[in-house]
């Protein structure tokens, strides 16, 4: 009978021995079982399925703690009425769902500076951030004998930021679905009407400012690390201006006032104001609205106002500040900016309309130094919004003009965006990539949008075939039979293995994308660590169905033998494998895979 060869992998971890905690096991499934059980730190765990809704926010402090689900179903909600989790100190997150949080700062995690907060094999979904709409203005007094009062103006909006996690410290996402999430910002506040008057109509309030919407899923300042997730469906929605209050009546009618502007949404999945590192992911279906601005009123010289224009939609999936994108899959992700409002009407002359919001990046926005390897981009769009019309008077305004559709795929806005070894197609509005964006070489583009070099091509169809799972944790495009795509770039500029950790090459040479046409091969596991929890180590890994993974380790590189941890049967999913401790020494570990 032929045996397989033992393969070893190894992490060579130095490891700190820290203090244990107190922990505890939900049993009962309420919310006080879990609050008793997480009383102190250390690792809770479930006996069996949980649902489980909070009346208020979970604050978790200095320590470390591990909230484990143990293999079983837990989900643990908000009820659309509170934020889950308010995090100061070490959390670590293994299995759970966490849902119908909400709050305008990340719905079910508020990660604070200096905290740690990893989650692993996690669903976020469902989760919110809206802004409060404005308050709206008081309609001025009518005056019989006299003239009328004026509305007053309507209050802006205020922001959204993360629908699931608002994050200032350090954030790792690991094997997580994140999904249905959403930042919106408040609407602006309408102006009160102007009163009514013998003599004089009272002026109309002007209409509040919209607020923006910043990450769908996740805003972050702090430190963000994603491998292994999916961001389906998530979106951040700009707030719309408000509706200026009308004029008053009276012998001389009072003017309109100005309708409020709209603001931004951008960062569908991910907003990011510092550079993030995201591996093997798949973002699809995210969208990124800006918000309509309302009409212009009529100024005191009896002219028109001008529009104000309309908000940028911008980063459909993604909005960062720069950071590495690595093995990644972005499909059917939009950016749309809002209308523009149309001019003022006036005695003299019109205004103008406004612009219409600019669409820029449907599937990933840039503003810092970012470098994109290997990465597929397909069927995004950015669509400009629509311009307000001229306003009347007896020289008619002119109208706005519609906001610039930039970027269907891509955009750099400013910053450095280095692109290499990528695939970008898309049907879609705004083209593939808009702005700045230099060519690292081996990219493939399905149109003329971007001034590729040599060693690209453009203008080529890449033969992708629907996103599907295709294997590993994330779901990929396939490039199909005589793809242009297959074996064009030397293995020395690729990354060692594809989005689902297939080796890359044939004969010398890798793919274009995130998917490598290759045989099934025995593929080294991708190692993380948890924090140090209570008195386990933990150990996560991608693996192969089939395969046996032993977790092994000794004191010192020099000694001869290794103690080995019980094996794990690889189930094609990525499996955490613990080591008990008992505040002995650090130690080296490897993995045994066979």
């Amino acid at each position: 009978m032929m045996r397989r060869a033992a393969t070893y992998f190894f992490a060579l971890l130095l490891l700190e021995t820290q203090a244990s905690h107190a922990g505890g096991t939900v049993s009962n499934c309420t919310e006080q079982d879990l609050r008793n059980a997480l009383n102190g730190g250390g690792t809770v765990t479930f006996s069996n399925d949980c649902s489980i809704t909070l009346s208020g926010t979970i604050a978790i402090g200095a320590g470390t703690t591990t909230i484990d689900a143990a293999g079983h179903n837990v989900s643990i909600s908000g009820g659309n009425a509170v934020r889950l989790f308010n995090v100061s100190g070490n959390l670590a997150l293994l299995g759970l769902t966490l849902t119908g949080g909400q709050t305008n700062t990340g719905g079910a995690l508020y990660v604070n500076v200096g905290a740690n907060v990893v989650a692993s094999n996690c669903t976020f979904a469902g989760n919110s951030a809206p802004g409060t709409n404005g308050i709206a203005g008081v309609n001025g007094s009518n005056n019989p004998g006299g003239s009328g009062g004026n509305g007053t103006s309507g209050t802006p909006g205020t922001a959204g930021f993360g629908g699931a996690i608002y994050n200032l410290g350090n954030l790792t996402l690991l094997a997580c679905a994140v999904s249905t999430n959403s930042a919106s910002g408040g609407n602006g506040g309408a102006g009160g009407n102007g009163g009514n008057g013998a003599n004089n109509g009272g002026r109309g309030g002007n209409g509040g400012a919209g607020a923006a919407g910043y990450g769908g899923a996740v805003y972050n300042q702090g430190a963000l690390i994603a491998s292994q997730c999916t961001f389906a469906g998530n979106s951040a929605t700009g707030g719309g201006g408000a509706a200026a209050g009308t004029g008053g009546t009276g012998l001389f009618s009072g003017v309109a006032g100005s309708g409020g502007a709209g603001a931004v949404g951008t960062g569908g999945a991910i907003y990011s104001a510092q550079p993030i590192t995201i591996t093997n992911c798949t973002f699809f279906g995210n969208s990124a609205q800006g918000g309509n601005s309302s009409a212009a009123g009529t100024g005191s010289s009896g002219s028109g106002n001008n529009g104000p224009s309309g908000a940028d939609g911008a980063g459909g999936a993604v909005s960062t500040a720069g950071g590495a994108l690595t093995n990644c899959t972005f499909n059917n992700n939009t950016a749309t900016g809002g209308g523009g409002g149309n001019g003022g009407n006036g005695s003299n002359n019109g205004g103008n309309g406004g612009n219409g919001g600019n669409g820029f990046g449907g599937s990933l926005l840039n503003s810092g130094t970012i470098s994109v390897v290997n990465c597929t981009f397909s069927s995004g769009g950015a669509t400009g919004g629509t311009n307000g019309a001229a306003g009347s008077g007896t020289f008619s305004g002119s109208p706005g003009n519609p906001g610039i559709s930039g970027g269907g795929d891509v955009a750099g806005v400013s910053g450095t965006f280095r692109l290499m070894n990528s695939i970008l197609a898309t049907n879609l509005s705004g083209g593939n990539g808009y702005g700045s964006i230099t060519d690292a070489g081996y990219n493939l583009s399905s149109d003329g949008s971007l001034a590729f070099g040599v060693k690209s091509m453009v203008n080529t169809d890449p033969k992708l075939g629907a996103l599907a799972l295709n294997g590993g944790l994330t779901a990929t495009m396939a490039l199909q039979p005589g793809s242009p795509a297959i074996n064009q770039v030397p293995l020395a500029s690729s990354p060692a293995t594809d989005q689902r950790g297939v080796p890359r090459g044939q004969n010398g040479l890798a793919c274009i994308g995130a998917y490598e046409v290759a045989p099934s091969v025995l593929v080294a596991p991708t190692i993380t660590t948890t924090p140090v929890v209570s008195n386990r180590f933990g150990f996560s890994f991608l693996t192969v169905s089939g395969l046996t993974y032993t977790v092994q380790y000794k004191s010192a590189l020099t000694a001869t033998n290794w103690t080995p941890l019980p094996p794990s049967v690889g189930t094609g999913r990525i499996l955490t494998n613990l080591d008990p401790l008992t505040n002995g020494p650090s130690r080296f570990y490897r993995i045994k895979v066979q």
